[in-house]
């Protein structure tokens, strides 16, 4: 899978995409997101939505 679309679906916690390696488009915009600390593993991501969500850490970010 390259491409997932889980926007406006009201998620608040996001687990098992680490093992979506081969990932590079994410667009989890307007859900209940706080956390991003899953992003860390997903090494192929190129475009990242997460507008409207409410992250209060940035952790995660710097191993893309």
């Amino acid at each position: 899978m390259e491409f997932l679309e889980l926007g406006a679906n009201e998620i608040s916690e996001i687990k098992g995409l680490e093992n979506l390696r081969n990932l590079e488009e994410l667009s989890l915009g307007y859900n209940k997101i706080t956390e991003i600390n899953f992003l860390e593993n997903l090494k192929n991501l190129v475009y990242l939505n997460l507008d409207g969500n409410e992250i209060s850490e940035m952790k995660g970010l710097d191993a893309l």
